[in-house]
């Protein structure tokens, strides 16, 4: 997750919550102002009774004027006019007053001058009512006698100028003059309030907004670096690298706590990593060592492998010889020096049965096989295989300087680990050597079997052809064998095969190839012999062979003697078969002129022909 992608979530909340934080401060300011209207409500009334008042003053001087214009008029039509109009202007005094009545019963106007203005009024009512019958103010709808409207204009002149009239008016410019001055108090006390309230909201507001800008500008520098960092680093972790530092140091802080074990949590992967990767090295090793073809390209590899694996060590390679009375360096990397040849009773490992560190302990001893001055750092590990020990790999601080503790027991780790892929290459090899030694060698004799020779002489035939190099083959017999055998039992004549067969294998040059061919017949294959040499070293097999003693039974066995055919490529034949076919020919010749000789055929092409007509 990058920065940008974790960013844009907490920004889009903040500008969330701004939003909703404005619409707070808007909803409130709304509230206010219907508190305002709630408040000016009272003052509304106050306006409505004042101008009920001025509608009551109105009619009140309309009835007044027209009792002036009643006191004036002489003609009849006039007074007819006076009459109508006085009686609209008393229903409209009426109607004022009961418009004023409502207002206040409303319950929010002024009250204060309502009890003397309703005194005042009942006053003007019964002057009105004594000086006025009820029936004079009724209105009329048909035309009213001449002298009945003059009574009723004096009754209504007589009304307007009387004292009640007089005080109901002056009660009137007071309730208006009250009434005017609770309304501009209440309105001037409203916006007091509300002109206190509306600054504070509006601050309010905008310190909430600060808030929350604030608070975003907090969760991205405290909240979304952070979280990006380890987001970044979770992501690096996640495809396998543990190497880049991910920021976070602060430990007084939450996020230093999870960059503590981020920390460990890298260090550990690093550690994986790292075993992981010896795992695969080893793995790799052991897939070399077993492909192997011989015991010396495994040390090869064994040597080069640890030489890398573990360079600040030296190190030795020991494998016990087919006596198992001592071991022998099978090789060595990284400069070390020591014994060719080593006495399990001279390591401590060895005797002990497992691994033994020098250089790491109060009580410690010095191993015999142990020579340089400087090794104070060593550890000796036995390689075991199938519960038994077939070597030994030792290890030894390369320098002469400080041994760093924890580094050489890495070392030694890493040197256990490569013993155990050693110890099972090293037992397989043996074992396939053992299989194969046992699938080509006679189990009498221990010479080559026939199967061995075919291939091998195959293969030489191939070479010489190859090169242009000789080739000889030489065909023994034991003479007189199954006469012997009849006399003195099939024990006495495998006594006296294997007595032949150990002739036989050191008559053979360090390059020729001693096998059993079958029965009592035996093939020397002699590679890069020409004829004549071969016919002298066939002349010194049989020689050796005539003088043997052989004893069986705690008596000696009459002596014996072999007959040798020599043949040789390219004058005997151009293949392994034509060659043999010719040997046996000249056997068979040696066999005819008396036995226990050496033969090689003067006319090749004849042999031939009589081994092919044989």
């Amino acid at each position: 997750m990058s920065s940008r992608t974790l960013r844009t979530p907490l920004l889009t909340w903040v500008i969330a919550l701004a939003v909703v934080t404005v619409a707070a401060a808007g909803f409130t300011l709304a509230t206010v102002s219907a508190l305002r209207d709630e408040a000016a409500r009272p003052v509304a009334a106050d306006l409505r009774l004042i101008r009920a008042l001025h509608e009551l003053g109105d009619a009140m001087s309309r009835v007044r004027i027209n009792a002036v214009k009643a006191a004036f008029s002489i003609e009849r039509s006039q007074r007819d006019e006076v009459d109508w109009q006085s009686v609209r202007s008393q229903a409209r005094v009426d109607a004022a007053f009961a418009s004023i009545k409502a207002i206040l019963a409303e319950g929010q106007a002024s009250t204060s001058f309502m009890p003397i203005l309703e005194a005042r009024w009942q006053d003007y009512a019964k002057a009105q009512e004594a000086l006025v019958p009820a029936s004079l103010l009724a209105p009329r709808a048909q035309a009213v006698p001449q002298d009945e409207i003059l009574a009723r204009l004096n009754e209504l002149v007589n009304v307007v100028t009387s004292n009640p009239y007089g005080e109901l008016v002056a009660t009137l410019s007071a309730a208006m003059r009250a009434v005017e001055a609770d309304a501009t108090e209440r309105l001037t006390a409203t916006d007091a309030i509300l002109g206190r309230v509306v600054p504070v909201q509006a601050a309010t507001a905008v310190g909430v907004l600060a808030l929350c800008l604030g608070l975003g500008l907090f969760l991205v520098g405290r909240v979304t670096t952070p979280l990006a960092k380890v987001a970044a680093s979770l992501e690096r972790m996640a495809v396998g690298d543990a190497t880049e530092p991910d920021g976070l140091t602060d430990d007084r802080r939450e996020f230093g706590r999870i960059a503590a074990h981020l920390e460990r949590l890298r260090t550990n992967m690093r550690l994986g990593q790292k075993t992981e990767a010896e795992r695969r090295t080893l793995s790799q090793t052991s897939d070399w060592l077993q492909s192997a073809k011989s015991e010396e390209e495994l040390y090869s590899m064994v040597s080069t492998v640890l030489s890398r694996l573990i360079p600040e060590c030296r190190g030795a390679l020991y494998v016990y010889s087919g006596s198992r009375d001592t071991l022998d360096l099978a090789e060595s990397w990284n400069d070390a020096t020591g014994p060719e040849t080593i006495h399990p009773d001279d390591c401590w490992g060895l005797r002990r049965g497992r691994l033994y560190v020098h250089g790491a302990n109060p009580v410690e001893f010095r191993c015999g096989h142990v020579h340089e001055p400087d090794a104070q750092h060593y550890c000796c590990l036995p390689i075991l295989a199938h519960g038994e020990t077939i070597g030994l790999l030792h290890l030894a601080h390369g320098s002469a300087g400080p041994c760093d503790a924890t580094a050489f027991a890495e070392s030694r780790r890493l040197g256990m680990l490569a013993a155990e892929h050693i110890a099972l290459a090293i037992a397989n090899m043996k074992l396939r050597e053992q299989l194969l030694d046992q699938s080509i060698r006679d189990v009498l004799t221990g010479l080559y079997n026939r199967r061995y020779l075919l291939e091998r002489g195959r293969s030489e035939f191939l070479r010489a052809q190859r090169l242009g190099a000789p080739v000889s083959l030489l065909s023994i017999d034991v003479d007189h064998f199954k006469a012997f055998n009849d006399n003195f039992g099939h024990d006495a004549g495998d006594t006296v095969l294997r007595a032949v067969s150990e002739v036989l294998q050191r008559g053979a040059t360090p390059t020729g190839v001693a096998c059993r061919f079958g029965g009592e017949e035996f093939l020397i294959l002699l590679p890069g012999t020409a004829a004549p040499e071969a016919m002298a070293q066939a002349e010194v097999i049989r020689r050796e062979v005539e003088t043997l003693t052989i004893r069986y039974a705690e008596s000696d066995l009459p002596r014996i003697s072999v007959s040798v055919g020599v043949a040789a490529y390219p004058v005997s034949g151009q293949t392994l078969q034509e060659v043999m076919r010719v040997a046996d020919a000249t056997l068979y010749e040696a066999k005819r002129g008396g036995r226990n000789r050496v033969v090689l055929s003067e006319d090749p092409l004849a042999a031939r022909e009589e081994a092919q007509a044989g």
